[in-house]
């Protein structure tokens, strides 16, 4: 008889019956090794997801049989990549409730965890793990223990035909022992897990008598008549037995019970054996899934045309408002930007739909010629009827069309929320900064209210003690930095930023303006940015004590400026200093000219700097920018700031920086909360080298002597 459908009756069978059941024939299996992963559910990370599939496949796993229950949509990417590769056999399960009573499952949050609806046992919601942490009713545990047993002796008689299988979770992994390369050879005779290689000596938790762990199964499927978790029941004439302790190594990767094992001070060992797997397990699991998304300070070439791309940044306003927008931002050379391409967003860096759309050409650099990379700006717009379904995380680019030869991709930053918040735009930090100047104006900035500083410094050319000083703001939260990679076109060398060379300068001032428009974008929600450099200071002027004063009253003054200009005064650091009892580098120096323009004699005017209010702008250079239609350029009020401009003189354009000049002392007024705010730093976290900290100390010890005198 070739049966493939039961339906079921409680007294007979009939025509009325609707609904019924495929019958599944189990596959040829000889040789072949299955697990069982009992029921998915809740967030699992996908990273770890794959590395454990890979780590599946290198010791000679064949299928990998998962029932899911209420995955999120992250993980399911992950299964259904597998599951198209015919690694994966998966299967949906609606757990069974008793009429009016039962268990009910609710994602809780994006971590692995799950709500518990334990109705039927009179009890109130509860945080329950994906492993077996928590508390929750005894029925409540029984219940999921059985469901459990539901999956897996589905699972054991789908792969009845199998040689081997085994029941493991995602937490857990099988590793054979030498000389065995594969798990059939034993049972025949970061990646994450790697970076935890602590585990049990024995198969006692620990040496305090707090109990055994529960052993692990693997079985042959045609020799049982029942399975569970950590117990199985052989057919008569069968046995259990332990494979030898030298053949392997069960390792569970999880977080301690502290309830049940107290501060888990069992005995441990530091065991490296995985190790000899790590090179193929790599290139396994970085060749085999998905897209590889690139770090920033990466850029992305689009095929084989000179267009690099080096962040994309979701923009919820521009250029189509209510839409989904990527704002791209990266270097083009004079031809490559007019052929286009097209932006493939995806949700997912695994399997999945991938949605195909026309860059849009937003801007392109043509101040200069002579140059070989232009700044551009493109857009990629989904409008919201296709995209109020899908979270777009990651975009690749294409030539022609979205394919299968997608490898790379940049994930979509998606700007955080600024209200009532000021940032500072830097474009790049290079060469050797000195290290202590660094620390005053950053810690002069956040004295002032900035509430974050976004820099990128260059990834090849800066030094080690500015960029110490760099990481340790960055993890205070107070400095976003970012490497920049400049971007050669294909057959030429590397190169990085010469405003010295004559012929090459113009170069520098482009690529040194694209991570301003990146700043301008990323921090599109704050309502202030200044731009500048970590040579200059904006001080507020009394009675203002901050700049977020400053700058509110100013855009009370006027509400549809989308820039306020800033004139600058120049403190020529060849003028002797007249303050030199400060220990602030910036104190020292008190002497500007007194007007904003350069020198009385008409040599020119200084290029004035800029406050954006970003969610106005379109585009923006060192000095300039293009506004949103409807806004203008104004210009900060008078009275309410001073800007300070700290260089050496520029002799052959300044004649000798004779200049009109005056000492002014206004920004001493900053001097004892700038000096405390410094006294507050861990020098040691910032690269100090001893005698500097030394040096600092005695400064410091010095300044307060005359304050309190």
């Amino acid at each position: 008889l070739d049966l493939r459908y039961v339906a079921f009756a409680e007294k007979s069978c009939d025509v009325n019956m609707t609904r019924g059941l495929d019958i599944t024939l189990p596959k040829d299996g000889t040789n072949k090794i299955g697990i069982c992963a009992k029921m998915a559910y809740g967030d699992l990370d996908p990273e770890l997801l794959v590395e454990w599939f890979e780590f599946a496949k290198l010791v000679g796993v064949d299928v990998v049989q998962v029932f899911y229950h209420i995955v999120s949509e992250r993980a399911m990417d992950v299964f259904r990549y597998y599951e198209n590769t015919g690694f994966v056999v998966l299967l949906p399960i609606t757990l069974a409730v008793k009429k009016g009573t039962g268990l009910q499952f609710a994602l809780e949050n994006r971590y692995d965890s799950l709500i518990l609806n334990s109705l039927g046992f009179g009890s109130s919601p509860r945080v329950y793990h994906g492993t077996s942490e928590g508390e929750a009713p005894r029925g409540t545990l029984v219940k999921l223990w059985m469901d459990g047993k539901v999956t897996l002796n589905d699972c054991w008689h789908r792969l009845s035909r199998y040689e081997f299988v085994i029941i493991m979770d995602f937490d857990e992994l099988l590793l054979p022992s030498l000389p065995h390369k594969t798990l059939l050879e034993v049972f025949q005779s970061s990646i994450f897990f790697l970076r935890h290689l602590e585990h049990t000596i024995s198969d006692k938790l620990d040496n305090k008598g707090y109990g055994k762990s529960s052993p692990k199964t693997v079985f042959l499927p045609q020799r049982v008549w029942q399975v569970g978790s950590h117990v199985l029941h052989p057919l008569q004439n069968y046995k259990r037995e332990y494979l030898p302790k030298d053949s392997h190594k069960f390792l569970h990767y999880r977080h301690c019970k502290t309830t049940r094992w107290p501060d888990c001070d069992m005995e441990r060992v530091s065991d490296d054996d995985i190790l000899r797997f790590e090179t193929d397990w790599l290139r396994a699991r970085d060749s085999n899934v998905g897209l590889k998304v690139v770090e920033q300070g990466e850029n992305i070439r689009v095929g084989e045309l000179e267009v690099h791309v080096m962040s994309a940044i979701h923009r919820q306003d521009y250029p189509l408002p209510g839409a989904f927008n990527v704002h791209l931002i990266g270097w083009s050379d004079d031809a490559s930007y007019k052929r286009g391409f097209y932006c493939c967003l995806a949700n997912t860096r695994w399997a999945g739909s991938v949605l195909q759309v026309k860059a849009k050409l937003l801007f392109i650099e043509r101040l200069y010629s002579n140059v070989t990379m232009r700044q551009i700006q493109f857009g990629c717009t989904v409008e919201s009827t296709l995209s109020e379904d899908k979270e777009f995380l990651y975009v690749a680019f294409a030539e022609k069309s979205c394919g299968a030869n997608m490898t790379v991709a940049r994930e979509i930053v998606v700007p955080k929320d600024g209200k009532h918040k000021v940032a500072v735009c830097i474009k790049v930090v290079y060469g050797d900064p000195d290290p202590e100047r660094l620390v005053e104006w950053l810690e002069f900035s956040r004295l002032v209210g900035v509430d974050v500083v976004q820099m990128f410094y260059h990834s090849v050319n800066i030094s080690r003690r500015g960029l110490d000083v760099l990481r340790y703001y960055n993890s205070t939260g107070f400095v976003s930095v970012y490497p920049l990679t400049v971007p050669s076109k294909k057959g030429h060398p590397p190169r990085g930023f010469q405003f010295a060379h004559p012929e090459k300068q113009y170069q520098a001032f482009i690529d040194s303006e694209v991570p301003l428009n990146d700043c301008v974008h990323r921090l599109y929600r704050y309502d202030f940015l200044i731009v500048m450099d970590v040579d200059e200071l904006l001080v507020p002027s009394s009675p203002y004590n901050t700049l977020p004063q400053v700058l509110q009253m100013a855009a009370v003054t006027y509400p549809k400026a989308a820039s306020f200009f800033i004139d600058t005064h120049v403190v020529v650091l060849d003028w002797p200093p007249t303050n030199n009892a400060s220990s602030i580098f910036f104190l020292r120096h008190l002497t500007r000219t007194v007007n904003d323009t350069l020198d009385n004699k008409g040599w020119g005017r200084s290029s004035p700097k800029l406050v954006v209010r970003p969610q106005a702008v379109r585009h923006l250079w060192t000095h300039d920018l293009t506004p949103c239609p409807g806004y203008t350029k104004g210009h900060l009020p008078k009275g309410s700031h001073q800007y300070l401009h700290y260089r050496g003189c520029k002799v052959a354009l300044w004649n000798g920086c004779s200049m009109e000049r005056v000492t002014d002392t206004s920004i001493l007024r900053f001097e004892s909360h700038w000096v405390q705010a410094l006294n507050r730093l861990p020098l040691h976290r910032l690269g100090f080298s001893p005698a500097q900290m030394e040096k600092i100390r005695r400064e410091d010890a010095a300044f307060e002597n005359k304050r309190l005198h």
